[in-house]
């Protein structure tokens, strides 16, 4: 059994095709919110880590 985070993740696609009255749709839904929530944060956690190595590498130059 592959962990939730180790699935294939649910994409755009899938749920425009999808039928909404499935009864399998809603929980597509919530596991693509779900997904695309973490995704947001991961990346803005990248950006703010990449914004302080600029910061760091102003301040204290190789050389």
């Amino acid at each position: 059994m592959l962990l939730p985070c180790l699935s294939t993740p649910i994409t755009a696609q899938y749920l425009e095709d999808a039928d909404p009255v499935s009864p399998t749709f809603k929980a597509n839904l919530k596991q693509f919110v779900k997904g695309s929530l973490v995704q947001a944060q991961l990346g803005a956690h990248a950006s703010q880590e990449s914004a302080n190595t600029k910061v760091v590498e102003q301040i204290c130059p190789e050389g």
